[in-house]
């Protein structure tokens, strides 16, 4: 009877560690990719703000990453590529992820292994499309005469191109079902806009989902609307002499000045001041 005892104990023992350890590999998240060439691979966590996390030499150019997020939210993350880290790209993971990649320059890259791996991928497609417009403009100007009256319509046309591309984009984010998701890639794409409008802002805003508005990429595009007139000086500042950015600072209304990017030109000014 007593072994009969020990023998129940040593099978609960052994079946709660198998449950422990398959709940483990479910909080973990695993990166496998195959990059274009031998290089080293550099993984940065981009929220709450950017910082490396691990690195790693290809081996036969492949490659695999594993973490742990703090809580169950999809959380950014960058893949950097080679020593001069000219190629990156963004993914996000969620505990018990497996995300399977593969870069490419030309024909864009490929996710795969995860709920949003198809929405990341049309991402990227419209990346790519955004970059062959600027090549195939720059193309176009380069063969043109500096005095052809062909340049501004080809500039009128290029600015039609890049309008509907847009559109297209907005429509796209706003389609995605994934909060997280949504709300980051409506922010990404704000703070790399570069033009800062409030009709631009207000263009992404309305490019966020119920949900996608609640999370915490989704309140700061909110507040970038709110606050636009802190947050465009904030972006502007560096290409602006410091008597133009205090008169426009000293120009903001009260509740402006209460927003954190009121405080970033702030620091700015006293920066400039104690140099």
């Amino acid at each position: 009877m007593n072994n009969f005892r020990i023998i129940q104990v040593l099978f609960l023992v052994v079946v709660a560690g198998l449950f422990q350890s398959c709940d483990s590999n479910k909080k973990n998240w695993e990166i496998k990719g195959t990059a274009e060439s031998e290089s080293m691979v550099f993984l940065y966590r981009l929220y709450p703000e950017a910082s490396l996390i691990d690195s790693t030499q290809t081996n036969h150019r492949k490659f695999t990453f594993a973490g742990e997020n703090g809580d169950e939210r999809l959380e950014p993350f960058c893949l950097v590529f080679g020593e001069d880290q000219k190629t990156e790209l963004i993914c996000m993971l969620r505990n018990g992820d497996h995300l399977k990649l593969q870069p490419d320059k030309q024909a864009g890259p490929s996710f795969s292994g995860t709920e949003i791996s198809d929405d990341l991928n049309k991402y990227y497609t419209f990346k790519k499309l955004e970059k062959q417009l600027n090549a195939d403009l720059l193309k176009e100007l380069n063969e043109t005469p500096a005095d052809d009256d062909g340049r501004d319509q080809k500039m009128i046309s290029y600015r039609e191109k890049v309008q509907n591309l847009e559109n297209e984009k907005t429509e796209f984010l706003r389609s995605i079902v994934f909060p997280g998701l949504n709300g980051y890639l409506v922010l990404k794409e704000l703070q790399h806009s570069g033009v800062v409008e409030k009709e631009v802002v207000g263009k992404y805003r309305d490019a966020l989902t119920a949900e996608g508005a609640l999370t915490d990429y989704g309140i700061k595009v909110h507040r970038i609307y709110e606050f636009f007139d802190a947050y465009a000086l904030s972006r502007e500042m560096e290409i602006l002499d410091s008597a133009t950015i205090s008169e426009r600072y000293n120009k903001l209304s009260e509740e402006n000045k209460t927003s954190a990017f009121a405080k970033i030109v702030e620091q700015y000014l006293l920066k400039l001041k104690t140099e």
